[in-house]
């Protein structure tokens, strides 16, 4: 490793340990020794993770937008921070535990990475989850003693075939993509640049989740289903057009294969199965959505972001040393890129989530596979910034790389007027939420 690349990492860690922020120990030992045995008690706790980076700059805001004044205390698991977090929110529960008071926690993932070496008196979790529910049934199943004192509001992404909401006494979970960061200025990101800005990791193989799926199949059927081949053709049909794009169904994969209904309900098929079927299938769509552009005249302008991708021959030319599309308010050169696709979630083909908001809030050039649903962030756009096929595709690059930048300023005034509409929206109903849950709480 070079001076250059050691510089480079070091600037890196820096820059994400700088951006990350704490409440001090001087401020959290003052800010203790001033509450009331019966006051409020609110940790706003932070990943830091790049994906989790638009929900955390919500958490980072001083005053946090959650209440009308700053009554919280702030803390990181960056991983230079880690350590000294799981140290203040051990003496936090110390606290709690020695006034027999309730600790209220906003973050992400549980929480947040940290692991804490007291457990509270009592606790109440606002969590934003950016998987599925299942991960979040394993993350509790490991800290019983935990979850058997904590009250948990979870918040998962939008996907298909889920309910808006679950409730009992001691859970309530919600599907919902909120919009709550701070969109960035768009005079920063002119003049733009021309090129075609993807970043992902992919993944083509078949999922884990499915391989009890794959058993049953032989079980009941035999050796001629073959789900993996299966998945591809569904791809292909969707990229070119055949299929429309929906959420991947068992029986319409399952009827692409050549099998009727009746075999899917002889079979069954759970949601982790199902997940893993449209995991599957829509990475196998990323990778042929992307190749349409690496064999067209338009490959000089390719950029593709993510180590994964030089597994694939036909990409592996496009793929530049950065780690991730960047999605701080600092714009970079990959945020004023002309064109910046979006194929939809991961989880479902979902179009309103939080890559589609990282570029739509974060960046330009968002352009989107078009979907039943529809991304209210593209209301009023020219047609052009919604395709369907890979046909579509490249001739929606085509236009956007050929745009000038006023034209590319009056589409992303109205793209940022949308977001902050959904913004204020969003965070109204956040804070609502916090406040009911503060509310309760009061009142125990």
């Amino acid at each position: 490793m070079g001076f250059s690349e050691i510089k480079s990492i070091t600037s890196r860690v820096k820059t994400s340990w700088l951006a990350s922020r704490d409440t001090s120990w001087l401020i959290l030992v003052k800010w203790m020794r001033q509450r009331k045995s019966s006051s409020e008690v609110w940790v706003r706790l932070c990943s830091d993770i790049e994906p989790r980076q638009l929900f955390c700059d919500y958490l980072r805001e001083s005053p946090f937008s959650g209440f009308e004044v700053d009554n919280s205390i702030l803390l990181s698991t960056h991983y230079l921070r880690r350590i000294q977090t799981n140290l203040k929110l051990s003496m936090i529960f110390t606290w709690t535990k020695i006034h027999r008071s309730t600790v209220c926690v906003v973050s992400t993932d549980g929480l947040a990475n940290s692991s804490p070496y007291v457990l509270p008196y009592r606790l109440i979790v606002i969590c934003q989850w950016f998987n599925s529910p299942d991960e979040a049934d394993a993350y509790w199943s490991n800290r019983l003693r935990l979850k058997g004192r904590t009250k948990r509001v979870e918040i998962f992404p939008e996907r298909p075939d889920v309910g808006g909401q679950v409730q009992s006494e001691s859970l309530m979970r919600r599907s919902k993509d909120f919009v709550l960061a701070v969109p960035t200025s768009l005079n920063d990101h002119f003049p733009s640049t021309k090129q075609i800005v993807f970043a992902s990791d992919i993944t083509t193989d078949l999922r884990g989740g499915a391989k009890s799926l794959v058993r049953r199949l032989r079980e009941n059927i035999g050796s001629v289903v073959d789900l993996d081949e299966g998945l591809w053709e569904e791809a292909k049909r969707r990229v070119t057009g055949i299929t429309d794009n929906t959420p991947l169904s068992f029986t319409d994969l399952m009827a692409t294969i050549g099998f009727d209904s009746q075999v899917c309900d002889e079979v069954g098929i759970s949601e982790v199965e199902l997940d893993a079927l449209r995991l599957t299938l829509h990475g196998r769509e990323r990778l042929l959505f992307l190749k349409s552009i690496a064999q067209s005249e338009l490959s000089q302008y390719l950029r593709v972001i993510g180590e994964s991708w030089k597994a694939i021959p036909e990409i592996r030319p496009f793929v530049i040393e950065t780690r991730r599309f960047p999605v701080g308010q600092l714009v970079s050169d990959l945020q004023r890129s002309r064109v910046c696709p979006d194929f939809g979630s991961s989880l479902g083909q979902m179009p309103y989530y939080y890559r589609a908001q990282t570029l739509g809030g974060r960046a330009i050039g968002l352009i989107q596979r078009r979907h039943p649903q529809g991304n209210p962030l593209l209301d009023g756009l020219p047609s052009y910034r919604c395709f369907s096929t890979a046909d579509d595709l490249l001739r929606s690059c085509h236009i956007m790389l050929n745009n000038d930048d006023i034209q590319l300023l009056q589409e992303e005034a109205i793209i940022r007027s949308n977001y902050v509409k959904r913004q204020l929206n969003d965070r109204l109903e956040m804070k609502e939420l916090i406040r009911s849950l503060d509310t309760a709480r009061s009142s125990e």
